[in-house]
């Protein structure tokens, strides 16, 4: 593990090691020049600024020549002298030129010297004599020279990175190649186009080749890469050949084959671009049905799109226009600088699902706004069309013709528009009400269709506990459900696109609505299944007991009465059990009535013992209900099992509770016979229910059989605080 960090954090040091040093051996460079204090960087030989050996100069004037005090030609200066970049310049013989005259300045300003200048608004030149610096101060260099060496420290540092994570792949070791041929343009560029007058022309001239070979490696490698990545296109030496076409370019200008200034770099990088732009439309091509090698392609895409479009605008169209520069080099150097960061993050396959989204919204910006110029410059121009007006046309023109062409190009990327939020809950809900198992599974199969339209929706052997992406975006996987087994769907909208953070939350938001839904039908048939199981309850421990009363009752009368009762029982069983509290006096009252009489009418004897505290004592109707079945069924399994002589029923209150105690003097029964019938296993599920407890066993001395249970009251004077909290 310690070797494979190692090894790109080496990789990582190597590419700091190079950048730094680079940058360093640049302002070394310039440092390193006489300095005359004279900032006429914005073109022409108009003086905008002056200090230090200068400071004598007003700021405004035009500068003619310079010359020794010791005698000697003059170094008669002209507009292209202070030309930021060489490959500006209209032909070879000017170039040259501009080298040569960089380094006499740097001669005469090794030690005093007359320089020759036109204040603002005279005829006349006027002479001052300077002592310049032997020394450049670094306060005195520009911003564009720290904004170019910025560009080519991130251009290496992250070719280095990239290289080290991923040094087992060939495009990663383009991406590092690409970020060192742009450092090497970047800071070379930064060298000249940072001078004040003074250069060595060595210098000067080296700085200017390593310019146009740092762009031609960085273009050399883009197209080599972007052949082989993400998909090969063509034949596999195909890459090398073009790359070593492009670089061999660079090979004739140093022959001195080339010496045209626009033969030398603006024309190859405008053509780079436009083969870039070729190779791309095929890589699309070719991975039109795989949305992965899509998406990294995007990165690249996104960038390129941006950058070089505002490149070719920026300075090669002026250039090859013999038009002046519209912005500083340095300014393009951060356009490609986007291209590169682009390219590194493609090949790192930088969150991939989400770069889909925003990537084509930003060239759908950058389409309406070239869309927008173009059309203002046709009417000015062409149409000859007043500025004011023809900004108006040109608003109204993109808004009929774009905003129709951007639904469809949405359309066409993102596929069909959002599933409608009506069909999602309806959808949902037949989800939540089918049977559980393969039936449910099903249905949630049929929403994720419906919802991501995806190539496949397939089983998950593993039971995640929340959905995720995997594959950098190719699936989506799905936690189980209530009776739905887990699923992964791969490859969105058929193979279109893929899983992105938005499709996760809206996945997220729809597994929580569903298992809502399943809670709530999955409560409800528990809320059915406990109701009927009371009421089967109910019909067995009560109605039973009442009928077999009324069935062996000796009078007509007296059945009479047991059969209204029951009724009445059943009324209240089918209707709602919880009404509000009542003494026990009345229950107790018919039930002892109720239950001496059914004894009686077998023959045996019935003891009937009960506090007097006993029938002042408040209870629910589920503790009223659970007392009546169970002081019926124990008597009735008496009379009908226990062949018993007596039953003695004795009821107390202790510790706000009541106490029931039903005894008989018959065979006898055991613990182990409460699961012979449904009468006593359902006695103690009702009072457990109700908050009580239950225990059965023998009698003393294994004589009868002995039920005791215990249900919670509340006294006549006690709060309702005290009710049966535990049921």
């Amino acid at each position: 593990m310690f070797a494979l960090v190692r090894a790109p954090l080496a990789v990582l040091l190597i590419a700091l090691t190079l950048a730094f040093g680079s940058a360093a051996l640049v302002v070394m460079a310039l440092l390193d020049q006489p300095w005359l204090g004279i900032d006429i960087r914005q073109g022409g030989r108009i003086v905008t600024s002056v200090e230090g050996p200068a400071a004598a100069l007003p700021p405004g004037g035009t500068l003619l020549s310079l010359r020794s005090p010791e005698g000697g030609a003059a170094l008669v200066l002209d507009d292209f002298d202070t030309v930021e970049e060489p490959d500006t310049l209209p032909d070879r013989a000017t170039m040259d030129r501009v080298f040569s005259h960089a380094q006499t300045a740097r001669d005469l300003a090794m030690g005093p010297l007359l320089l020759d200048y036109l204040q603002p608004g005279a005829t006349q030149p006027q002479r001052l004599r300077l002592d310049p610096a032997p020394r450049r101060p670094l306060g005195d260099l520009p911003l564009t020279l720290w904004t170019q060496l910025g560009v080519g420290l991130v251009a290496m540092l992250f070719g280095g990175l990239i290289l080290g994570l991923k040094r087992r792949e060939p495009a990663a070791r383009l991406v590092a190649l690409s970020g060192l041929g742009m450092m090497v343009s970047a800071h070379a560029a930064a060298l000249y186009s940072s001078r004040e007058l003074a250069l060595p022309e060595t210098v000067f001239t080296a700085a200017s080749r390593l310019n146009g070979y740092g762009a031609l490696l960085f273009g050399a490698a883009a197209v080599w890469l972007f052949l082989i990545y993400p998909r090969r296109l063509g034949p596999r030496g195909l890459g090398p050949l073009l790359a070593a076409l492009i670089l061999s370019w660079g090979v004739l200008v140093a022959l001195g084959l080339i010496r045209d200034p626009l033969l030398m770099a603006p024309l190859p990088i405008a053509l780079t671009i436009l083969l870039l732009t070729g190779i791309i439309v095929l890589q699309y091509r070719a991975s039109w049905r795989d949305p992965l090698a899509r998406a990294a392609l995007r990165w690249f895409s996104l960038g390129f799109a941006v950058s070089s479009g505002a490149f070719l605008l920026a300075f090669c169209l002026p250039v090859l226009l013999r038009q002046p520069l519209p912005m500083p080099q340095a300014h393009a150097f951060l356009f490609f600088l986007l291209i590169y960061l682009g390219m590194g993050f493609s090949v790192l396959r930088y969150r991939l699902f989400e770069v889909q989204d925003w990537s084509v919204r930003i060239l759908y910006y950058v389409l309406a706004a070239v869309l927008l110029l173009a059309v203002d410059a046709l009417l000015i121009y062409a149409l000859a069309v007043e500025r004011v007006a023809a900004l108006s046309l040109s608003f109204f023109v993109v808004t009929l013709t774009y905003l129709p062409l951007r639904e469809w190009l949405m359309t066409r990327v993102f596929g069909p528009p959002r599933p409608d939020p009506s069909g999602l809950f309806a959808r949902v809900t037949e989800l939540a009400l089918s049977d559980p198992g393969p039936v449910r599974t099903a249905r949630m199969q049929e929403l994720m269709r419906w919802m991501f339209d995806p190539m496949r929706v397939e089983p998950l052997a593993e039971m995640p506990t929340e959905p995720r992406i995997d594959g950098d975006g190719t699936a989506l996987c799905l936690p189980a459900l209530p009776g739905v087994a887990p699923l992964r769907l791969v490859w969105a909208r058929q193979g279109r696109a893929l899983f992105s953070p938005r499709d996760l939350e809206t996945l997220r938001s729809v597994l929580g609505m569903a298992a809502q839904s399943i809670e709530r039908r999955d409560a409800f048939e528990r809320g059915i299944a406990q109701e009927r199981a009371r009421i089967t309850r109910d019909m067995h421990d009560n109605i039973g007991v009442q009928l077999m009363g009324a069935l062996h009752a000796p009078e007509t009368a007296r059945k009479d009465a047991l059969i209204r009762r029951t009724l009445s029982e059943l009324r209240e069983i089918v209707t709602d059990p919880f009404m509000a509290d009542a003494p026990l006096e009345a229950l107790l009252g018919d039930l002892r009535a109720e239950l001496s009489g059914i004894v009686a009418a077998r023959g045996l004897r019935f003891d009937w013992c009960c506090d007097e505290a006993v029938y002042d004592a408040l209870a629910s109707k589920r503790v009223a209900h659970a007392l009546r079945a169970l002081l019926r069924e124990t008597v009735n399994n008496a009379l009908r099992h226990a062949r018993a002589g007596a039953v003695v029923v004795d009821l107390r209150l202790r510790d706000g509770a009541l106490w029931v105690r039903v005894a008989d003097d018959g065979i006898g029964a055991l613990p182990e016979d409460e699961g012979a019938g449904n009468g006593l296993s359902g006695l103690r599920a009702r009072l457990e229910a109700a908050g009580g407890e239950f225990r059965f066993g023998p009698g003393p001395q294994g004589r009868g059989t002995v039920l005791e249970a215990g249900l919670p009251l509340r006294t006549a004077g006690s709060g309702p605080g005290q009710k049966e909290e535990a049921a």
